[in-house]
């Protein structure tokens, strides 16, 4: 992901935090988006891990079923004031889910 994208996400999940009465100071904005990368890029490897270790087909629907599960676990651990901001990357993950033709 370009810088340029990375950092529109963050400014617009602090503007949203900031609309819904919540003053989020923005490095924990950005922590919180590159933990969600994180997250998507580790599922990546390990699906890569598995077509090569296993021969277990790679796809994307995998990948987002996968990647999902662990944003469940990752949003019970998200503080309460940052709860706006996942929502809205949840958000952002549902709309490029719905936007791939093959799902």
């Amino acid at each position: 992901m370009r810088p340029s994208t990375s950092m529109w996400v963050c400014d617009r999940l602090d503007r949203q935090s900031q609309l819904a009465g919540n003053h989020v100071v923005t490095p924990n904005v950005t922590k919180l988006f590159f933990e969600v990368f994180s997250l998507a890029a580790w599922n990546i490897w390990k699906i890569r891990n598995k077509l090569i270790f296993e021969g277990e087909g790679a796809s994307f629907q995998n990948w987002l079923v996968k990647f999902r599960s662990e944003l469940t676990l990752l949003g019970l651990r998200v503080p309460h004031s940052l709860k706006p901001s996942f929502d809205f990357l949840i958000g952002i993950s549902k709309f490029f889910a719905g936007a791939c033709p093959c799902l």
